[in-house]
């Protein structure tokens, strides 16, 4: 899953390609994102790559003939412009992002009760966002938001919480 690591890298490899395959998501909000919707799947794999290429498109390999139960899932011409032209400035706005990051590092590093992102030895963080954990986490929203800073949870309910897996 690299839905949020865009340009991020391990040992100088860049995410996406140190598995059998990887899934990128380009949701207007990530650190590369169209104007709508739109994801990707990459693999070195060709039997995969066939497979995924089916499912995109309906389970159609030719048309009114469904392999597979799928999805439209193509990546439109219109989202693929508006990455290809964003994709050349990624590894700047990661640069910058990682620059705040350190920032943030800097100012927070001293309050007790805080876990900040630790960055291990050969990694480049994307830093889709700035993940501080605590305890205090409503009191520290809370002043925080009195003071015009604003925050948010970015996933309120744990995976495993949620109704749809309650059978697992």
């Amino acid at each position: 899953d690299a839905a949020q690591a865009h340009g991020a890298r391990y040992k100088e490899r860049r995410v996406g390609g140190l598995g059998d395959a990887a899934a990128f998501s380009f949701y207007p909000s990530k650190n590369l994102g169209a104007y709508g919707d739109a994801g990707a799947v990459v693999t070195r794999d060709p039997v995969l790559a066939n497979k995924v290429r089916l499912l995109r498109h309906g389970g159609q390999r030719q048309a009114s003939y469904h392999e597979l139960p799928g999805t439209n899932s193509r990546l439109d011409e219109i989202q693929a412009a508006v990455l290809r032209v964003k994709l050349a400035h990624l590894d700047g706005w990661n640069e910058r992002r990682r620059a705040l990051a350190k920032r943030y590092d800097a100012g927070l590093q001293d309050y007790e009760g805080l876990a900040l992102p630790v960055t291990p030895e050969g990694v480049e963080h994307a830093f889709y966002v700035y993940v501080v954990r605590t305890h205090l986490r409503d009191g520290l929203r809370d002043y925080l938001a009195g003071t015009g800073v604003s925050t948010g949870i970015h996933y309120p309910v744990c995976v495993h919480l949620q109704a749809a897996y309650a059978h697992l």
